[in-house]
């Protein structure tokens, strides 16, 4: 009977600590290092296995610490965000370059879920869903107090089925209602570039893994076709990698420019990444078009 209770008290222990090991790791790491933060994490992590156990209302440890992360992310920096593992798939189809949905770039502001631009030829596009638009409901369910992960699922769904959106807009008092069509979208970097009266023009919409090749390649078609200066559209594109926007801001800088700098809670902490040769493009006369689209790495640009 004794080991029977043993072996019961050992699978709610792993039931329970599952989700916070990577918490107790760290705090493994901070005690070796006689760090005094190591009483919050391992508070932290005792509370998510009571709360598991002891709650009234069920619910499973992995909402616990997602929970907690969110009000943890509240005290941060507005760019440092939390991918669950049930929302992962979503980010690595978009990073890949396509995904079945109603085509927008979202992100949360003033604790809502808001449209930073619908995708170029989506069909959130097509019926004139815009930048600043706050989701208020999905298909009659009021989500103004769920995660944009949960919000994410919700709207994401099969091609050729729809969505029925109910959208905030700044300046109108009435609530919008939009019935949205989910599509395969197919994500390019560059959807546009051509050349007018001698003057090259690019539509940069996002930052991904393929928009080193997909822009050079622009630059290339552009450049043989002959331009005295240049527009560099970046209406509307949200962000999206780091190393992405540093390649483009390199193409229009001299050598040992300071493209970013960051600094960390440590003040003494700075990273700084700068142009490490003269770029093609650094006599070009150059207009950047941006709105309030343009966010991330689009300022980095």
């Amino acid at each position: 009977m004794h080991s029977k209770n043993n072996a019961s008290r050992i699978r709610i222990i792993r039931a329970v600590f599952g989700p916070a090991i990577i918490i107790l790791l760290i705090v493994s790491v901070l005690v070796a290092a006689g760090d005094r933060r190591y009483r919050s994490a391992r508070f932290l992590a005792e509370s998510i296995a009571i709360a598991s156990v002891n709650a009234y209302e069920e619910s499973t440890p992995e909402d616990i610490f997602n929970s907690t992360w969110n009000g943890m992310k509240s005290m941060l920096d507005p760019f440092t965000n939390f991918i669950p593992a049930s929302s992962y798939q979503y980010v690595e189809e978009e990073n890949q370059g396509s995904f079945e949905g109603i085509g927008v770039e979202i992100t949360v502001r003033d604790g809502l879920v808001t449209i930073v631009s619908p995708i170029a030829g989506s069909h959130a596009e097509e019926v004139g869903l815009r930048p600043g638009d706050q989701i208020v409901s999905v298909d009659s369910v009021d989500v103004t107090e769920l995660p944009a992960d949960k919000v994410t699922k919700m709207i994401r769904g099969p091609a050729g089925t729809a969505v029925h959106l109910g959208i905030r807009r700044p300046g109108y008092s009435d609530i919008l209602e939009f019935i949205v069509e989910r599509r395969r979208i197919e994500l390019s970097s560059v959807p546009f570039s051509g050349v007018v009266d001698s003057v090259g023009y690019i539509r940069l919409t996002r930052f991904s893994l393929g928009t080193p090749y997909e822009f050079s390649d622009a630059i290339e078609s552009i450049i043989e076709q002959g331009i005295s200066s240049m527009i560099l559209d970046l209406r509307g594109n949200p962000g999206g990698f780091m190393s992405a926007a540093v390649y483009v801001a390199e193409m229009f800088l001299p050598k040992d420019k300071v493209i970013l700098a960051t600094r960390s809670a440590r003040r003494w902490e700075v990273y700084t990444i700068r142009s490490t040769e003269d770029g093609p493009l650094i006599d070009m006369p150059l207009a950047i078009l941006v709105d309030g689209g343009s966010a991330s790495a689009s300022e980095i640009v």
